[in-house]
């Protein structure tokens, strides 16, 4: 009888000690600013309101951009403020705002691209710059040409529906949206 208690405080004790411990909390730290770094190289379009494209036809068209490139305040656990960077946009493809590409870059290199038309998401790929070649729909390309201009990084993302109204995006260091297929049309940066 002796015996069977300490068996069963012991597994009472056990359990209480797993139980307890479940329930501890993180340690409060001061966080550092969160800047982001050479990944900003993949959006770099501060000032711009408007990217002009060409088509296979040759037409040219424009489409409205919005980008907040910019940082907040944040604060952390113990009271201390921190300053969160970040990139975030959408380059809208028609008027009625039902067709767009929408980006967003914070620290850490976190880099997501979502691409909807007529309200319904047809490309949408998050840690983009860990992925690339990772996935057949992230494919990451070297020193390659878009629109005869030849960069050295690029990332091409590929829709994983199909009948995609918008079913791949060049995404070029230094560049940003450097092409897209929309509606069947290839679209390349001016």
């Amino acid at each position: 009888m002796i015996r069977n208690m300490k068996k069963h405080s012991i597994i009472l004790i056990f359990t209480l000690v797993i139980f307890v411990s479940s329930f501890q909390c993180n340690k409060c730290i001061d966080l550092p600013d969160q800047i982001l770094d050479d990944s900003r190289q993949w959006l770099p379009l501060r000032g711009l309101n408007q990217l002009r494209f060409s088509n296979q036809f040759g037409i040219i068209d424009t489409f409205n951009l919005s980008v907040e490139d910019t940082f907040s305040i944040s604060v952390a656990c113990t009271g201390k403020a921190y300053k969160d960077e970040y990139i975030n946009g959408r380059l809208l493809l028609d008027n009625s705002g039902s067709d767009f590409i929408s980006f967003g870059l914070n620290q850490k290199n976190f880099f997501c691209i979502n691409a909807v038309a007529n309200l319904n998401n047809e490309l949408n790929q998050c840690d983009i710059l860990k992925k690339a070649g990772a996935t057949s729909e992230i494919v990451n390309l070297l020193n390659y040409t878009i629109g005869g201009t030849i960069y050295s990084e690029t990332i091409l993302l590929k829709s994983n529906t199909n009948n995609s109204t918008i079913d791949s995006i060049f995404i070029a260091k230094n560049k940003g949206i450097a092409r897209f297929k929309y509606n069947g049309l290839n679209y390349v940066i001016q």
